[in-house]
């Protein structure tokens, strides 16, 4: 799991060691450690946004969090095509 936000911490301390996690500065910093990751690995990956809060402290609502979703997905892709 990759965290952003404002609560970001406070999730990190729920999940503890159950669940790998970092916590990424925003959502661009970690969809792009994800896909990396997703790189490394010889198993198939998928990356997904999967909110646990509002991420009002960085969009304006949720529509923009999944718009922005999509377009660095999109960014992504294209650079692997490249």
């Amino acid at each position: 799991a990759f965290l952003i936000g404002e609560a970001a911490g406070e999730i990190s301390k729920a999940l503890g060691s159950m669940v790998p996690h970092t916590v990424s500065e925003t959502l661009e910093s970690a969809t792009k450690e994800a896909i990396a990751l997703s790189k490394i690995d010889p198993e198939p990956y998928t990356v997904l946004l999967s909110p646990a809060c509002s991420s009002f402290d960085q969009f304006e609502n949720f529509s923009d969090r999944g718009n922005e979703f999509k377009r660095l997905i999109h960014l992504a892709l294209q650079e692997l095509s490249d």
